[in-house]
């Protein structure tokens, strides 16, 4: 016999208990709630490990005699030799209804008890005894009452999943779980013909305490096939392949009221428990497995595989399945349809709208061979729009109302998901689950084009697009670059490659001449900016001049030269294990996480490259004043932001090349290249601005303690040790202004600056209109200045040559005014920055005394 405790997955008007959290035996307690046997607390809770009393076994067992009602007023004067049952009133009925019905007997002949705890061997007993086990024939009186329970007991299944001991007081949790079990139990009548206990089926034709008392009926098995939620109503319908009987004469291939999703039972032949009642109406309590039925595997599709040579085997992630016969007949069950597939069709499918669906191979008669698949279309598609009321998402599945929709919470633009379209599933939404994204290095790839890609010592299958609108981000993929992978399964359905990817760009503005005779592989030395500011000259030894290229040997061919124009192109690098590098050019099929790469004549007036907008945090180099003789080599190169260039109000540049990437659906332009003839105005707002803390000196650098010029200095943030690489760099003394920007990660270069100006002067006005403008006098006149957008504050105490806490527009006093009237004490240093027709423009930086508000000397002006 089946054990019913085991069986059931579901039940009618299951519990919502506040501690339902702590219940082990989920299954028995709300089977019982749902049936009126067991109620809660009144503050929502169940208390699960509270012990049960005499008394409330005794009502428990009542309650299932009378068919759910707990209703015992009628009995509570039917006569009992009990004293001790005032102690407890409320049970006077139960008490009395089981005395005279012989299925309880107490301590004594006077004394129940009702307010004892029971032990999990006297409730057993009490079972016992009202399911027919007559308590002197089947020795459960006297001194072997307790080893005859257990005996009877344990072949009723009764202790079936209590996990208490039995001998002690019995958990409320594990009182349900025994009359759960109870009613799935045999009655049964002593004859005398044979000496013991037979089916009282023979007598009553009814068998269980289940359908006796509480008319509750096990249909026969057959295959679920669907399982869909009734519209406007918590309940399910289900249907069967065939009809199955129940109550000896009824037969159905579908119920309604089923009050629980038990999709996870598809493709099963399973077995249905109705309560039928004395009107006719019917209610499922409970849909389960049948014996011999069960889920050998499951997986994805894209996981399933043909075995070579053998038609009556299938793999499924890797591990062998015997088939019960040949593979052509084996039953494929497409989820709530009518459906059909082969099992052939899908070992064979590889499409992003295939691979991402659900198999469960299946065995129905018990010999642990597959009869069955089930399988649970999916496709894979990207989210193109998310919003609050509805979203759309690639692959065909187009825009859907949320509310329509089994999402998962946090669901955003971009992600890539598992749709499970609302005819498969049980609640009729579309099923959204998001896939997860592994950011990874590929080490090998199989196929041309790639079908195969291994990472982290992990071979996937790339799926194919078929004949679906994804776009198709898998097809450059390539050994040795790192990619964010969408995988589901065994199957990389997305692959991009990573933010990381994109942090490793350069731009090659100058190189060493390839014209030295060079026959065989050999490096060259180029110079190179990266996305953080620095330059520095690097040595290549690999190169790929036209992207998606394999990087080779750099040769007298294979190199930089200005003729070649691939000086001032983008470049993906890494670096080898001696020191050299290895440069391949961004592009098609090396996008480094970018989305378009291309090049454009200008930036336009409107800030634009094509159609593209400038990010504010966008890196962009600007290369001009071309070397006489050279074709593209430019003498200078400034690193902008983003920003800075957003600020410019006219076109600029000849050439430009750019890349792309893409942030809540807008792509803008992330990282440029723009050459042209002369610098634009504005371009000097890129420098860094320090205050020298004292005078410049010479120092060393490495094992070979090369000369350095060393300036100490404070940025308005922080002090400051920088570097220029060489022992004659531009000396400064304490107090004076550092204008400089990076070269490389260690050293700086100080600017002569010719594009700007430094003046000593007295703040003698300050207008806070947008960015500020800037009143002030100083050596031979006066004047006002805007400030620009990116202006630099330092407070410093120039008396000591020290910086200072603070640097806003806010902490900026006025300058002091003398004795003599119109006259002020120097109080500031301002960069400003010089137009092109030799006037000067916006400030750049102020670098204020935040300390007595005046420059050391008192100068006046």
């Amino acid at each position: 016999m089946l054990a019913f405790a085991c069986a059931f997955t579901m039940f009618a008007g299951a519990a919502s208990y506040s501690d339902k959290a702590d219940i082990k035996a989920t299954t028995a307690v709300d089977m019982l709630s749902s049936l009126g046997v067991i109620q809660g607390y009144e503050d929502g809770s169940f208390k699960p490990n509270t012990t049960v009393t005499r008394a409330q076994m005794a009502k428990m067992i009542f309650t299932i005699m009378n068919g759910g009602n707990d209703n015992a007023n009628a009995y509570a004067s039917l006569p009992t030799k009990f004293t001790d049952l005032p102690t407890a009133a409320w049970a006077q009925g139960y008490v009395r209804y089981l005395q005279n019905t012989g299925i309880i007997a107490g301590k004594s002949v006077t004394k129940f008890a009702p307010n004892d705890t029971v032990t999990g061997l006297e409730a057993a007993k009490m079972v016992l005894v009202a399911a027919g086990y007559n308590a002197q024939k089947a020795g459960l009186t006297g001194a072997t009452w307790a080893q005859n329970t257990m005996k009877y007991g344990q072949l009723n299944n009764l202790f079936e999943d209590v996990d208490a001991d039995l001998n002690a007081a019995l958990p409320r949790q594990y009182a349900a779980q025994i009359l759960y079990n109870a009613l799935d139990m045999k009655r049964v009548v002593w004859s005398n013909d044979i000496n013991d206990f037979k089916n009282a089926t023979d007598v009553s034709g009814e068998e269980t305490i289940g359908e006796k008392y509480m008319d509750l009926y096990k249909t026969t098995a057959a295959q679920l096939t669907s399982v869909k939620k009734t519209s406007g109503k918590d309940t399910y319908e289900i249907k069967l392949a065939s009809k199955v009987t129940y109550k000896n004469t009824l037969k159905s291939a579908s119920f309604t009221k089923v009050p629980a999703d038990v999709s996870d039972l598809l493709g099963l032949n399973v077995k249905v428990l109705v309560r039928v009642k004395t009107n006719g109406d019917q209610d499922v309590y409970g849909v389960y497995a049948d014996d011999d039925s069960k889920v050998i595997a499951t997986g994805t599709v894209g996981q399933l595989e043909a075995v070579s040579g053998d038609n009556k085997k299938t793999k499924l992630d890797g591990t062998e399945y015997k088939l019960e016969d040949a593979k052509k007949t084996v039953k494929v069950v497409v989820a709530n349809t009518a459906n059909t597939d082969t099992l052939a069709n899908l070992e064979q499918a590889t499409a992003i709208d295939q691979v991402a669906g659900t198999v469960k191979l299946v065995d129905t008669n018990g010999n642990n061979k597959v009869d069955t698949v089930v399988v649970t279309p999916a496709a894979v598609g990207q989210i193109t729009y998310a919003g609050s009321k509805s979203l759309t998402i690639s692959n065909k599945v187009g825009s859907k109302d949320i509310d329509d929709l089994d999402i998962y919470e946090g669901y955003a633009k971009d992600d890539w998901t598992v749709v499970t379209a609302d005819t498969y599933t049980a609640s009729g939404d579309t099923a959204v689950a998001k896939v997860d994204v592994t950011s990874a290095k590929v080490t090998s790839v199989k196929g041309n084009p790639v079908n195969e890609v291994k990472v982290n010592d992990t071979w996937y299958k790339v799926a194919t697009n078929g004949a679906s609108n994804v776009a198709d981000d898998t097809a450059s993929i390539k050994s040795g670059s790192t990619y964010d992978f969408a995988i589901v399964g065994n199957y990389i359905v997305n692959a991009k490659e990573t933010e990381a990817s994109s942090n490793d760009v350069l731009v090659v503005t100058d190189f060493e001449s390839a014209k030295n005779g060079m026959q065989s592989s050999t490096t060259q030395k180029v110079k190179a900016y990266f996305l953080d500011g620095s330059s520095k000259t690097i040595e290549v030894e690999k190169l790929a001049l036209t992207p998606g290229a394999d990087a080779e040997d750099v040769t007298a061919k294979n190199c930089f030269a200005d003729d070649n124009k691939s000086v001032n192109h983008l470049f993906t690098y890494s670096t080898r294990s001696n020191g050299t590098y290895t440069l391949k050019a961004l592009g098609s099929g090396n996008m480094a996480g970018y989305e378009t790469v291309s090049s454009d004549k200008e930036i336009t007036a409107k800030n634009k490259i094509g159609k593209y907008s400038i990010n504010d945090n966008a890196v962009v180099f600007a290369l001009y004043n071309t070397v006489s003789g050279k074709i593209n080599i430019k003498k200078d190169v400034k690193v902008l932001s983003g920003k800075t260039v957003n600020d410019w109000s006219t076109k600029y540049g000849s050439t430009v090349y750019y890349a792309t990437k893409k942030s809540n659906g807008i792509e803008t332009v992330s990282v440029a290249v723009v050459v042209a003839k002369d610098k634009y105005n504005g371009a000097g707002s890129d420098y860094k601005y320090a205050y020298m803390t004292s005078n410049s000196y010479e120092g060393t650098n490495g094992e070979d303690n090369d000369k350095t010029t060393v300036y100490e200095a404070w940025t308005g943030s922080e002090n400051v040790t920088l570097k220029y690489d060489g022992g004659n760099g531009t000396p400064k003394s304490a107090g004076n202004i550092l204008i400089y920007t990076d070269d490389g990660a260690d050293f700086i270069n100080v600017e002569a600056a010719k594009d700007t100006k430094t003046m000593r002067v007295a703040i003698t006005g300050i207008q806070k209109v947008k960015e500020g403008d800037v009143a002030v006098k100083f050596n031979g006149g006066s004047d006002t200045y805007s400030m620009d957008k990116d202006c630099v504050y330092i407070a410093v105490n120039d008396d000591k040559q020290e910086g200072m806490e603070g640097s806003s527009l806010d902490q900026i006093s006025l300058a002091e005014e003398t004795t003599t009237a119109g006259q002020y004490y120097a109080n500031a240093w301002i960069v400003l920055e010089k137009n092109d027709d030799g006037t000067y423009g916006d400030i750049l930086a102020i670098i204020y005394d935040a300390d007595n508000n005046r420059l050391k000397g008192n100068k006046i002006f």
